[in-house]
């Protein structure tokens, strides 16, 4: 019985958690995206290059770290809770696949190819969804192997 209690409350930890991680990553971008708009209408249109080929990839990348090392944080504490390990991995990743998909689907429905720099923007977004969905697997993958070798030893 308590393995079923623990069962059920890694799993709805696992929603809050993961979806709190996505939403994150939503928002960040749709904000990312409001502010490149207003820079594009207020830049040249090299300074703009300039600034958003540097500075911009900087804070891209600052960012994908952040939300990289959360996700893998929040994996691992999850994965601590839960008595089957293989549920927990299948759990998470049924999760992140879900939530990436509503994060690609919710930019390309929402604000779409608008322009040329929208477009390019998109596809960065939904490389990043895509990268995020991998970088749960991978700490998923990674924290249950960790488990098995030591149970074996």
């Amino acid at each position: 019985m308590l393995k079923l209690l623990m069962t059920f409350l890694f799993t709805v930890a696992s929603v809050i958690a993961i979806g709190c991680v996505y939403w994150g990553f939503n928002l960040f971008f749709h904000y990312l995206l409001e502010f490149l708009k207003f820079l594009t209408s207020k830049m040249n249109i090299y300074l703009f290059a300039f600034f958003s080929l540097f500075i911009g990839l900087a804070i891209i990348s600052i960012f994908w770290a952040f939300f990289k090392f959360i996700s893998g944080l929040i994996v691992f504490k999850l994965l601590k809770i839960s008595p089957y390990k293989n549920y927990a991995t299948i759990v998470i990743l049924l999760l992140s696949l879900i939530c990436t998909f509503l994060a690609i689907a919710d930019f390309w429905i929402h604000i779409g190819w608008q322009t040329p720099l929208i477009g390019i923007y998109g596809i960065v977004v939904t490389l990043m969804a895509i990268f995020l969905f991998s970088s749960l697997a991978n700490a998923s993958f990674n924290a249950v192997v960790k488990e098995l070798k030591m149970q074996v030893q």
